[in-house]
């Protein structure tokens, strides 16, 4: 990122100690990420009087992250996982006031400090390993980079620090260490990885505000949601209680019954899940329930309603892929045709070439925005493509007429 970025002014060798930071008198730590913006806010609040002005004083007034993009720029993530992420804000905010609330009235002044504080902390701060977050000078000047040319290390005591200040100086003393493992040559960069678990376009982009170079990314998923890209594009009748066995029954969604999405991949593009949920969601009335059992603890019916039809789940014994490789060929053709009107629904979902172009024209900060979304586009649309050219070759066939545009170029954005 722009604002970021340390530089070797001689040559450093492997294993020497770069930075020293104490947690306690130097680092704003909380429990939390959200704890960790309302204790940043409040030393914004306290101005020169905050015992961290000194490290305040030096953050950008103005962070770049999704949260700070126009409506324009926001649109270009469509149909990306960030997409529902850009409501998070408002709830966090919200939270925020509510409980400041007892305290004191917000104004809109006190409103821009908090999103300031928190679009900061979510930009800069620092998972420890003993889960607790913090902000630290000289940490988070550090850019992101693969291989990592260092390494921090939290020493000393593990206890979870309370964001009070005379409980932060009882604690047992402990410290951020940042140590090369590397040898670095001189006016090279030092550079850590922020999250090498998570390491994906999208991931980056929401939490730190960038993008990573392209060839140091993990492979992206694409995730179907139940309610959003499964079940609306299905004509089955009473697909709405197919949708709600589906939810009912746990182990076809891989997760707990809160698991609504199937996740895509360029290692699996054709999950069985998905296989099975579309199956369930276009084969004949009959053969649905034959599929069924009644569900155990089912609520009554409510007083005036008729009863209406039993709640249930699909048998624990029911392989719904195995089903589909034995059924006759016009039930397969119907699960391919309902797969292809999954994927055409999810492809059209993302935004086009053309409105990033559109986009890139405007103001220089503008053309940026557009590179790094259309990199979480380009790596989240890879598993569908890859979908088609697995299964769907009609949609295939379709798609690669489909013109690429080389008016943006994302090696590192």
């Amino acid at each position: 990122p722009e604002e970021r970025g340390v530089f070797a002014t001689a040559p450093i060798a492997r294993g020497t100690l770069l930075l020293r930071v104490p947690l306690a008198t130097r680092c704003l730590r909380a429990r939390t990420l959200f704890d960790l913006a309302v204790l940043l806010c409040d030393e914004l609040e306290c101005g020169e009087e905050s015992r961290f002005a000194p490290y305040v004083r030096t953050l950008p007034r103005a962070p770049e992250c999704v949260d700070a993009w126009s409506a324009a720029c926001r649109v270009l993530l469509r149909g990306t996982s960030l997409e529902r992420a850009l409501n998070d804000e408002p709830r966090w905010v919200d939270l925020w006031r509510r409980r400041r609330h007892r305290r004191a009235a917000t104004t809109a002044e006190d409103t821009a400090r908090f999103v300031r504080a928190l679009r900061l902390a979510k930009t800069r701060g620092v998972e420890l390993d003993d889960a607790t977050w913090v902000l630290a000078p000289g940490i988070d000047a550090l850019d992101d980079g693969v291989p990592s040319s260092a390494r921090l290390e939290l020493v000393g005591g593990t206890a979870a620090s309370s964001t009070e200040e005379e409980d932060q100086e009882e604690e047992e003393p402990s410290f951020l260490e940042l140590v090369a493992v590397a040898d670095i040559a001189r006016t090279a960069e030092v550079v850590h990885c922020y999250d090498a678990d998570e390491r994906t376009a999208a991931k980056y982009l929401g939490r730190y505000g960038f993008v990573p170079p392209m060839n140091g990314l993990l492979p992206a998923a694409a995730i179907l949601d139940l309610d959003r890209d499964i079940v609306p594009p299905m004509l089955a009748p009473r697909v709405g209680e197919r949708r709600a066995a589906v939810l009912r029954t746990s182990s076809l969604l891989g997760g707990p019954a809160r698991t609504r999405s199937i996740a895509l991949t360029l290692a699996d593009p054709l999950p069985e899940a998905l296989v099975a949920v579309v199956a369930l969601c276009t084969m004949p009335d009959d053969d649905f329930d034959a599929c069924c059992v009644s569900a155990e603890s089912s609520p009554p019916p409510r007083e005036g309603t008729g009863g209406g039809p039993p709640t249930r789940r699909l048998r624990p014994d029911l392989d719904l892929v195995a089903t589909c490789e034995a059924a006759p060929g016009a039930f397969r053709d119907d699960v391919l045709a309902g797969l292809e009107a999954v994927a055409r629904r999810k492809l059209h979902s993302f935004a086009r070439d053309d409105e990033f172009v559109r986009v890139a024209r405007g103001a220089p900060v503008d053309a940026l925005r557009a590179r790094r979304a259309r990199a979480v586009r380009d790596a989240e649309r890879a598993p569908v493509v890859a979908l088609c050219d697995h299964a769907l070759p009609s949609l295939s066939a379709e798609w690669a007429t489909l013109p690429p545009s080389d008016d943006l170029e994302c090696a590192s954005c």
